[in-house]
């Protein structure tokens, strides 16, 4: 497993927050902008905008999350996504139990068998832009639509996310938008 932050996340971390990974990520199997293969555990507030490409199970953002006590929150990824078999511009596989939530992608390419939604189940509400008739349980909206209008930013991504409204940006997390007020 290959990713930007984490090659494998598990329990034995149990939560993990505030992270940005700008890398190009390259392997071969389970491979993510942020984590490869994500098992148990939780991964909140976290942004992913590289180049990730592999064999299978590539993701903008997850490779592979496998297990249903998997979670990831208040995140996103606009990571360009090159797959040979299960790509999407932000998971590649997910278990039908585990859950994503509050969280949107804009994957700025996709390419070999990269597509635009995850290839197995999906939890919770996870915002994509674009349209993919195929795929039931994503909030499909226009790029227009998520950065400039704020009912729509309302009803989805409700008031403990970490997302800022700006209009005619995308919504971001206040540890982007503010990293002076979190340095440690």
């Amino acid at each position: 497993a290959t990713g930007g932050i984490f090659g494998e996340f598990s329990a034995e971390h149990l939560e993990t927050r505030k992270m940005i990974s700008n890398s190009t990520v390259s392997g071969s199997t389970n491979v993510g902008g942020i984590v490869g293969l994500h098992y148990d555990g939780r991964i909140a507030e976290a942004v992913s905008k590289g180049d990730v490409s592999g064999s299978i199970n590539v993701g903008g953002f997850v490779g592979n999350m496998n297990l249903a006590a998997t979670f990831i929150e208040g995140s996103y990824s606009t990571a360009s996504v090159t797959a040979g078999t299960n790509g999407s511009g932000f998971a590649g596989s997910i278990i039908a139990s585990a859950t994503i939530q509050n969280s949107w992608y804009d994957p700025s390419f996709l390419a070999g068998a990269a597509t635009l939604s995850p290839a197995t189940g999906l939890v919770g509400n996870l915002v994509m832009v674009g349209s993919d008739t195929a795929r039931t349980g994503l909030i499909q909206t226009t790029l227009t639509q998520l950065q400039n209008d704020s009912v729509f930013f309302g009803a989805n991504f409700n008031s403990i996310d970490p997302f800022i409204f700006n209009a005619g940006d995308y919504p971001r997390p206040y540890f982007e938008v503010y990293p002076q007020y979190f340095n440690d």
